[in-house]
């Protein structure tokens, strides 16, 4: 951890403020990552509960940093193990991780996850009228997908997001979680912020604020390249969508995890 100036956005009606920030290699490309205001990294041995996770599923790993509430790592690091209501997770797509991908080549990438998205929705839509489920109600809609997306949320040019509704499966409190990827000096990164349900806003609002800040205070990505976009618009979208999947799941695991491991 480095010291950093203090670095405040206001966006979305959130007022973002880092007072250092973390610094992660990826592909050979050090990436500065803006800490918000009274979150704090939790320890090693839970990020890489969270790796192992990861690996025993048979995903890359590809979370790199996880924050919680100051107040809550400090009671994880007094034997007093709770779980975190709001949880932040920074990864990156790691079939792009040695490409420096231009912002001609995100927009190319943007247009997979859209897709991606998109269709996971009408795969949920359709599964639910099937069920004979009203889609309106969540409580019906919870029993039949314990993941519930709600589609895209945000877009601009270095940025896509999306936000889902979750059951995690021990059948505690419902969870909003908002997905924001973004273009970082040319490292495609993965922004997740994670709540209870009543705070979807807050995800949505913290993850723009905390995109933004991530932008600022990182180099712009490189110039465009034609083979960058060329691996940009190869990118598959069913690799997008499962990496969404396996994200989500690994978050709905976290909290139950952050309650036992220390």
């Amino acid at each position: 951890m480095k010291t950093h100036p203090l670095l405040a956005t206001l966006f979305c009606g959130v007022m973002f403020t880092a007072l250092h920030a973390e610094t992660f290699s990826i592909g050979g490309m050090k990436i500065e990552v803006p800490v918000p205001q009274e979150f704090a990294r939790v320890t090693r041995q839970i990020e890489e509960a969270f790796t192992r996770e990861q690996i025993a599923s048979g995903q890359t790993p590809s979370i790199l940093a996880i924050f919680i509430p100051e107040a809550n790592l400090q009671e994880i690091l007094l034997d007093n193990p709770i779980g975190s209501e709001r949880q932040l997770t920074f990864s990156f797509l790691p079939d792009l991780v040695d490409a420096a991908v231009s912002a001609q080549a995100f927009n190319t990438y943007k247009h997979s996850e859209i897709k991606a998205v998109k269709d996971w929705q009408r795969r949920v839509q359709l599964q639910l009228r099937q069920a004979g489920a009203d889609i309106n109600v969540l409580d019906a809609v919870l029993k039949i997908t314990p993941i519930f997306p709600l589609g895209i949320c945000g877009e601009t040019a270095l940025t896509i997001s999306s936000s889902f509704l979750t059951q995690p499966p021990d059948r505690s409190p419902r969870r909003a979680t908002t997905v924001i990827t973004v273009d970082v000096a040319g490292k495609v990164v993965m922004l997740v912020c994670a709540a209870l349900a009543e705070d979807l806003e807050w995800t949505r609002e913290i993850a723009d604020a905390w995109a933004e800040a991530s932008l600022a205070a990182n180099p712009a990505p490189p110039p465009d390249t034609p083979a960058d976009i060329a691996r940009a618009r190869a990118y598959n979208v069913g690799k997008t969508a499962g990496l969404f999947c396996s994200g989500l799941v690994t978050l709905i695991l976290g909290l139950p995890l952050l309650a036992v491991l220390l």
